[in-house]
């Protein structure tokens, strides 16, 4: 008799991005505000600035902030028989029988630069951190969650489209993936 009992979420931890992502978050939070502030203040008379102040102020800390927030924003998680794969605006639920398992494999992106996102087509990029929607220069669609280059699960879809994760044990979601499949 089978079980209708649902089986715990399994947590798969995404490698943190490296120190040249978090460089450039603190360039667009910290040095893009400030000029863009220097920019407003030389280019008009300070009557004029007051007004315009109400408006840009807000964005120029909102946004960024907002950036930062999505970059936090990264999970992988296999239950029920779907990888739910959570990267900064994007969220991604794919049933495993959609996965071709037997291509699935690990791969160093330095030797192998002709799976990497190459075009984006919806996503978001930084030196050291890709995630969302890319076309590779040889195989097309990808959804990416990128942090580290040296050790990607690539995970081809049936239909064709391909996820490349950067995961700290990529080998125990691929393990996790074909014994779900059997």
């Amino acid at each position: 008799m089978a079980s209708n009992r649902r089986l715990p979420a399994r947590e798969f931890t995404v490698v943190a991005p490296g120190k040249s992502a978090w460089i450039t978050m603190l360039a667009l939070t910290v040095l893009l505000p400030a000029l863009i502030w220097i920019g407003v203040a030389l280019s008009h008379d300070s009557a004029e600035l007051f007004p315009a102040a109400y408006f840009i102020l807000p964005l120029t800390f909102a946004v960024p902030l907002f950036l930062l927030a999505c970059m936090r924003r990264r999970s992988v998680t296999l239950q029920d028989g779907m990888l739910v794969i959570r990267a900064t605006l994007y969220t991604q639920r794919i049933p495993v029988q959609d996965l071709d398992l037997a291509a699935a494999r690990i791969l160093d992106l330095r030797a192998h630069r002709e799976y990497l996102p190459m075009l984006k087509s919806n996503g978001f990029g930084l030196p050291g951190y890709w995630a969302g929607h890319f076309r590779s220069k040889r195989f097309g669609k990808q959804f990416v969650l990128l942090t580290d280059r040296s050790r990607v699960l690539l995970l081809p879809q049936l239909g064709g489209r391909q996820i490349l994760l950067s995961l700290e044990q990529p080998d125990a979601l691929l393990k996790a993936l074909k014994a779900g499949q059997n």
